[in-house]
């Protein structure tokens, strides 16, 4: 049973591969790959093989400052410094993103070969669409939202669709990441884009990670599989992200002095090896549940001088405005005269659930003038007006549901927008909070709409 588990995943996984998409890392030096390498953090889970082509460090040429040239140098550094620094602090959004950018630039330095000693206010029409819309990208790419991060990185992807390397130059579509899980045996990097249709003298394209050199085992113009094996990798049991680089060699009859060679276009891929498991969440559900609760509210007590015989008179219960905030209202029909005094009750004068009014008259005394029972030592007895008050108090509830965010999970709740927050903690980091649709990161997305919140984790 466990073969035939394995061999289901690998199957799924080369279909996973297939489709997914190609990163680039770019590192003027090997050892800018080596530290991204060392940072065991960012993506998560399982084991992640990121493609990526065209560094173009080390062989550029200096360029004059305000032109493109040096327009590209200066970012290039920029973007690979803030790509390892989000390597190594878990930032997989800006890391995923930033690769993207770094795609755009390398494209740039092949197909505006012949303008890159230009100044960037005298560019041609193509040059200064691109020099203004990677601007933009750039400075996005250091926003502090993941959405805006996204968004940079979207937009730099864009650009590079636009930009074709001269002549016959091998081009990868895209620059990932593939995701690969340790536990598999074998993982399949597939690297999609544009080859040629045949190799020289039966030449076939390899991948090198670690010393050791893979031949693609299935290739055509469209794409190059290698198979490499999970030990390879040196990432067996990985707490978080793993980063390797691997040299990728593609046959192809290059000219010996042509733009590429000129700006130092080389191809590689960067192998992200990911934890065994994404982490876990708690997802909190807000509830409430209304309750009616009831009161007994009298009015002050309204004198009547025993003396005054035959006088009416209309008092009232108000509600007091604290009352009218509370939520208090009147029960309709539940309002009482309550007298200490011998008088005619002329009834009820009006209501509403604010207020209630009566109306009454003072009956003469016996007459030996004795105050009427219930008169106080002064002459005078007094009424009032008795009520029931109502109201619905919300009583609020938070329950909770603690779980595993396993790869190539799907937990739907059917908690409406509004009424829940999720956290999560990948790789047992820092916890995130999310109270709304985020579809930001590349390994977990969290939907939500009006029957309730979807949370997935890669693959999706």
């Amino acid at each position: 049973m466990k073969r035939l588990v394995i061999a289901g995943l690998l199957c799924w996984q080369l279909a996973l591969c297939g489709c997914a998409a190609v990163m680039s890392v770019a590192a003027t030096h090997s050892a800018a790959i080596s530290a991204a390498a060392e940072a065991a953090s960012l993506l998560a889970v399982g084991a992640i093989t990121v493609i990526g082509v065209a560094d173009i460090a080390g062989r550029q040429a200096k360029h004059e400052p305000d032109t493109l040239g040096a327009f590209l140098q200066e970012n290039q550094a920029a973007v690979r410094s803030l790509v390892e620094d989000a390597m190594k602090n878990q930032r997989e959004g800006q890391v995923l993103a930033g690769l993207q950018v770094q795609m755009a630039i390398a494209r740039a330095y092949a197909s505006f070969g012949k303008s890159l000693d230009v100044k960037t206010n005298a560019l041609a029409e193509a040059e200064r669409t691109y020099f203004a819309e990677l601007g933009l990208a750039i400075a996005g790419l250091g926003g502090g939202s993941s959405q805006e991060i996204k968004t940079a990185g979207d937009r730099a992807r864009m650009i590079a669709d636009k930009l074709r390397p001269p002549g016959d130059a091998p081009q990868l579509r895209s620059y990932g990441p593939i995701f690969l899980f340790p536990f598999l045996p074998f993982q399949s990097i597939n690297v999609r884009g544009r080859f040629p249709t045949e190799y020289p003298n039966g030449a076939i394209p390899q991948l090198t990670i670690n010393g050791k050199s893979y031949k693609a085992h299935s290739y055509d113009a469209q794409s190059l599989v290698f198979s490499v094996p999970t030990v390879d990798l040196d990432a067996m049991e990985p707490g978080a992200i793993v980063w390797r680089k691997g040299e990728l060699t593609i046959p192809w009859n290059r000219p010996s002095f042509d733009s590429l060679a000129r700006a130092g276009f080389e191809d590689f891929v960067v192998i992200g090896v990911l934890p065994h498991a994404f982490g876990r969440a708690t997802i909190e559900h807000r509830t409430s549940t209304v309750r009616r609760e009831g009161r007994v509210r009298n009015s002050e007590d309204f004198p009547v001088d025993s003396n005054s015989a035959g006088m009416e008179e209309t008092r009232c219960l108000n509600l007091s405005p604290q009352e009218v905030s509370d939520g208090w209202k009147i029960t309709a029909g539940s309002g009482t005269l309550v007298s200490t005094a011998r008088m005619e009750d002329l009834g009820l004068q009006s209501e509403n659930d604010r207020s209630i009014c009566w109306r009454v008259r003072a009956i003469h005394n016996p007459a030996d003038g004795t105050a009427a029972h219930g008169a106080n030592e002064g002459g005078k007895a007094a009424w009032r007006i008795s009520a029931t008050l109502w109201r619905d108090v919300n009583d609020a509830r938070v329950a909770s549901e603690t779980f595993d965010l396993a790869w190539g999970s799907r937990r739907f709740f059917a908690y409406p927008a509004g009424s829940w927050k999720l956290r999560y903690a990948k790789f047992g980091g820092s916890p995130t909070e999310v109270e709304t649709t985020d579809v930001a990161q590349p390994l977990v997305r969290v939907n939500s709409d009006g029957r309730g919140v979807t949370v997935g984790t890669y693959p999706f």
